[in-house]
């Protein structure tokens, strides 16, 4: 038979157009039948010939069907500027109170220097004995927590 024209080679309705259709997908479907089939009955066998003969193998199929990437979530509890989960306890409570007595709008800076000006002021008035009363520090730069 002589070859079609390599215009028109490829075009509907040609005679010599190559696989017929859905031959392709019938060979996979039978192939992969064919294979879990064999898989089904042989797997136990074959998996441990191969972990005793070939550990490298072996191995390196488990490697192949293991995700290549894996999502983890962490969740890290850590308490900021060195306090104790108490004392954070007292800061979480504290920022609480605030928001719930209006302040919520006032700069959280101007807030805490408020609280550290009345206790110094207490504290003063309570411990006369202390000569020196500790210096109020710069604003704080970690939030207080909502």
């Amino acid at each position: 038979m002589a070859n079609p024209n390599p215009v028109n080679r490829f075009q509907r309705g040609n005679q010599f157009g190559g696989r017929t259709k859905g031959a392709k997908a019938r060979l996979s479907d039978r192939f992969f039948e064919a294979l879990s089939a064999d898989f089904e009955e042989h797997a136990d066998v074959v998996i441990g010939k191969v972990r005793e003969n070939d550990a490298t193998a072996y191995l390196n199929i488990v490697a192949k069907l293991m995700p290549r990437e894996l999502e983890a979530k962490l969740q890290v509890q850590s308490i900021p500027a060195g306090l104790d989960a108490a004392e954070w306890a007292i800061v979480a409570d504290l920022a609480r109170f605030v928001r719930q007595a209006g302040a919520g709008d006032v700069p959280k800076e101007v807030v805490a220097q408020w609280i550290m000006e009345d206790l110094r002021g207490r504290m003063a008035a309570a411990l006369p004995q202390l000569k020196v009363l500790p210096a109020l520090p710069p604003p704080c730069p970690v939030a207080i927590p909502d």
